[in-house]
Formats: structure tokens, sequence, C-alpha cells
């Protein structure tokens, strides 16, 4: 109950720097000793829970959780340190005088009288390797001079340099896990390069990416860090994606890009329905049609030449090239707009969101757009078990009537994936796997991947119709 009280302790959630609380200044700022006080109870708090596991309680909010955390990153990461001041000549004089017996050896100890409290990191040899390596995974342009920056960044602050708040958090170990992390490692990253620092240096908000003039960094929850992951060499850490083609806009900038949520199918006013293997045949069922004779039914149905192996997409030697990443400004919100006038421009630049777009080229043909309007869902299938199931000839129309190559997905009308099945997208040509998903983002629609090691193209197209998640979008890349 204690903890929970928001006039005396904070929500380490509610703010993207744990240093911000101890050392800042406003409302989000606890000062050094409540905050030393908060985490001291975390840790006790961590200890009576650890004694009494079967305890019942309440009261386990999301401030008590951040509490815990930081209270652990703490102990584990951080050392106090009370540094004595310089002892004058009168009380180095003055040792040995008076009764020694009536004083304990602990309290010079606990006494900070006179003494300054200095914090050493435990860990900013691993939390500097880190991001090392974090920037060599992602091939951050900038590596060389981030690296001299960086093996140097903790031993001159000790000896009086400023450094900014979110490189502190980095070098002290002091991050909160999830968004929060992948956050605090690109500001570090960028802090650590001076030419980035002086320019752009932390971001405004959790979601935006990174432009720079060669290349672009994206998070992996937002649209260009889904569609973009899938490029050969781009790869996927700590939250983000990168190295992604540069795009045609502003840079060094970050970059937030707007998009809406591609939402689920809903299902019976959101009661959870466990589909059965019936489920969305319509009129291509393998059970026992109206009027039919039984006797005729089981003859077809148990005769070994109608089941039959449906056969994936052919191979496609298309080759799609990314050939350009554009990025549009948007108007403000009216209560920003409102406020635009006493704003500066790079204010004005922190606050604008942007609609993206990808450019394609198909071989010789014309170029193609897609603007990325939703940010989807993309499932990637795991293996199914045993050889590549069958089907009976009276269902097998369904797996085979809406197969879409890429060159011509761009006129796939609402009909051909709403009243149609499942919408098989070919995506096994070169580059091809990007615009299936540009597309899903242009019409808002989500999908199942399937690549190699995945499940057959029957438990694929099941996946992703009715039977499972619903989505009835297969994008078949290998």
């Amino acid at each position: 109950m204690l903890l929970n009280r928001r006039d005396i302790f904070t929500e380490f959630a509610q703010s993207s720097s744990i240093s911000l609380c101890m050392h800042g200044e406003g409302e989000d700022s606890l000062g050094i000793w409540d905050f030393l006080r908060q985490v001291i109870l975390g840790i006790e708090l961590a200890q009576r829970l650890k004694r009494f596991p079967d305890a019942s309680m309440s009261g386990f909010t999301q401030q008590i959780l951040t509490t815990l955390i930081v209270s652990d990153l703490w102990n584990r990461n951080v050392q106090l340190v009370l540094v004595d001041p310089k002892p004058s000549e009168d009380k180095e004089a003055g040792k040995g005088k008076g009764n020694e017996e009536d004083s304990n050896p602990l309290d010079d100890a606990f006494d900070i009288t006179g003494k300054t409290l200095q914090f050493h990191s435990l860990v900013h040899e691993k939390q500097v390797e880190g991001l090392l390596r974090f920037a060599e995974t992602l091939k951050w342009p900038y590596t060389n001079e981030t690296r001299d920056y960086a093996e140097d960044a903790y031993g001159n602050m000790r000896g009086g340099s400023n450094i900014a708040l979110d490189l502190w958090d980095w070098l002290y170990g002091m991050v909160l896990p999830g968004k929060w992390a992948a956050f605090k490692i690109m500001a570090a990253l960028v802090h650590c390069t001076p030419s980035l620092a002086k320019s752009i240096g932390s971001a405004k908000y959790y979601e935006c990416g990174l432009s720079l003039p060669k290349q672009s960094y994206w998070r992996t929850r937002t649209v260009f860090g889904r569609v973009l992951g899938c490029i050969p060499g781009v790869k996927s850490v700590c939250g983000w994606v990168g190295p992604c083609p540069p795009i045609d806009g502003p840079h060094p900038r970050y970059i937030r890009l707007k998009t809406r949520r591609s939402a689920p199918q809903k299902r019976d006013d959101g009661v959870i329905v466990i589909p059965s293997i019936w489920s969305g045949e319509g009129e291509e069922t393998i059970q026992l049609k109206p009027g039919e004779e039984l006797h005729h039914w089981i003859a077809d149905v148990t005769d070994d030449s109608c089941w039959v192996t449906p056969e994936p997409p052919v191979r496609q030697m298309t080759n799609c090239t990314v050939t350009g990443i554009r990025v549009k400004a948007l108007p403000l919100e009216a209560n920003l707009a409102a406020r635009s006038s006493t704003m500066s421009k790079a204010e004005i630049d922190e606050v604008t969101e942007y609609r993206a777009s990808i450019l394609f080229q198909f071989d010789n043909e014309s170029p193609i757009t897609y603007t990325l309007y939703t940010n989807p869902v993309f499932v990637t299938a795991p293996p199914c078990h045993g050889p590549r199931h069958r089907v009976h000839t009276r269902v097998l129309p369904r797996y085979l009537r809406n197969t879409w190559d890429i060159e011509n997905l761009k006129e796939a009308s609402a009909d051909e994936y709403e009243n149609n099945g499942v919408l098989v997208i070919n995506a096994t040509g070169n580059g091809a796997e990007v615009v299936a998903r540009a597309w899903c983002s242009e019409k808002g629609k989500n999908a199942v991947i399937r690549r190699d090691p995945g499940p057959c193209f029957v438990c694929a197209h099941n996946v992703a119709s009715d039977k499972g998640l619903g989505v009835n979008v297969l994008v078949w890349v290998s």
C-alpha cells in the first residue's frame, strides 16, 4: 500500500529515464533520497514475496512491478560509495582523543555528514560491450566514432564531464524491459556518436525510427519494421530492424510514422471461438450433403484416388526491387496546430507524423507504389508433422482458385480476398515478400507467412483460413 502511493513515490513506467527520476526536476523527479527510499522498500518487498510465496495479496499494480524491477537492477548494478572529505590538520591532530570505548565502529560508516555520495556502475564495461555489439550487428555507419566515445564515456563522466541522462541509464544498466530497453539502446548509441548527438539527441517517442543519409533504422513494432524486415541483409535485434534502405526525405532525423492498427477478425462480440475442422467450408465440404445417399458418400470419401495433394504456388522468376522509400509529413493534430505559432521548427519536427510509402520496380515494368496505411500483423507458421497432407477432391478448388502473383496483386479487389476464402500470394520471386507485406499494409490485412521449413500447403492454408487464425491471407515465400 505504501509503494502504491503516487504522492510519495513514482511509477517508473511513466518516464523513459530512471536517472530523470533521481536527478531531474519537476513532477517526474523524486530526488535522490526519495528514490533510494523507494528502491529500499522495493528490495524489502521482494524479500517478503520470496519468503512467503503462497501469501495472498492485493494491489499488485504496474507501479509495484516496475519498482521491483528497478530495485533489483539497482541492487545488482550500482554501488553507493561515501567519499570522506580531505581531513584537516586539526582533525588529524585530534585523533585518539576522547573516549574511544564509548564509540561504535560502525558509526562512521553510516555518518554522511560532510561526505559526498557517489554512484559507481558495476556493469559499465558490459554495457559498452553490448552497445558496440548492437552497432556492429546493425551495421551502424559511425561505428569507429561511436567506439572511441563509448569506451571512455564512463571514465569521462567519473572525471566530471556531463553525459546525457539516457546514456547514464545505459551505462548503469538501469533500463526497464520492453519498449524502454529498445528506446534506450538506440538513444545511447546516438549519444555515443558525437556527430549525431548534437543534432538529434534522443527521440521524443518510443516508436520513432531513425533516418540517416545512407540507411535507416525502424522499431520492429512499426510498419516499416514489419514490411522491410524481410529484406535480405536486414537484421532484427533489441527491438530494432536494420539497416534498411534510406528514405527519400529528411535526415538525420527521427521519424514517427502514422498508421492505424489492422484489427483482427471480430468473432461473436469478443467471445473466443475454437473453430472446428469444418469451419468456413460452405458448399465445398467433405461432409454429407443434404439429400446425398449415405452409401454413395461413404464410397466417395473412402476412395483413395479421390484424395490428392494440392500443389503450392510455383516458383516465380520475377525480380522485384525497392527503388524508393518515401514519407510525407501530415498536418499536425488540432491541439498541436493551435500551439504551432509558439513552437520552434525543431519542436514541430519532433511531433510531426509521416505517412509512409514504398516504390517497387518489377523487372522492366512500370514502378508501382504501395502506401502503408495500416500496421499489419504477420505470423510465421511452424512446420507440420509427417508428409504433405492430402485433401478430398470435393474441397480441392478452395485451395487453388485464389492465388495471385505479385505483379498483379495491386489489382486484387476486395471481393477477391473477402468472398473467395483465403487469398494466396505467390511471393516466391526475388524480393516478392516485401511487396506482399506492403500490400497487406495498404489493404489493412493481417497475414500468415510460410517459408521453409514451414508447414505443407494444406496446413498453411488452413492456419490462414477461418479454421485457424481467420486472417484469410497466406503469403507463400518458400
